[in-house]
């Protein structure tokens, strides 16, 4: 998931600034964001948590990005969807099988059955009580890559890193 994560909003951002659009909306819906908020807090990824919110300004190299959706649910998403007729990828990325994040999921939903509301308290205490204390440590520096341009902390992004690993491998030269 970390490597389709990286070059999903790397093209996302590029694409969006090359064809002049200022905000980048996501589907997330409550159940993206509640499995997300669970992961980064069990591994405390303070970065990620910091970075976890609703509405994240443009800057450093990145467009506006928001996810109107986040305090819905998949359920109720897909049945708007199915309504109003608006066609709706349904299959899980088959390289998820063994993802951490889909058994969150699972687990969230579970917690859920029980405890109706479990998952929207989890994520609206979370911006609500924890968000303000966490936007208040220090930003992280971001500077552009050496190689493309777009924003990163180190020297070259993830995604020219990648790059690099895999035209490596073509010539034999990689693990």
């Amino acid at each position: 998931c970390s490597v389709c994560g990286n070059l999903k909003r790397y093209y996302m951002n590029k694409s969006a600034k090359e064809l002049g659009f200022s905000v980048i909306a996501t589907g997330h819906n409550l159940d993206d964001e509640s499995a997300t908020l669970m992961g980064n807090v069990l591994s405390w990824n303070l970065g990620y948590l910091q970075r976890q919110y609703p509405v994240l300004k443009e800057g450093n190299g990145f467009v506006k990005k928001v996810k109107p959706l986040c305090l819905i649910t998949e359920k109720e998403s897909a049945l708007y969807a199915l309504l109003s007729n608006i066609d709706f990828v349904e299959e899980e990325c088959p390289y998820s099988v063994d993802a951490s994040s889909i058994e969150q999921k699972l687990l969230l939903s579970q917690i859920e059955e029980k405890s109706p509301g479990t998952k929207l308290r989890f994520y609206i205490e979370f911006l609500r009580k924890v968000q303000p204390l966490l936007r208040r440590e220090e930003k992280l520096e971001l500077k552009p890559c050496s190689i493309c341009g777009e924003p990163t902390s180190a020297d070259v992004c993830s995604v020219c890193k990648l790059k690099q690993r895999l035209t490596l491998s073509e010539k034999g030269q990689g693990s």
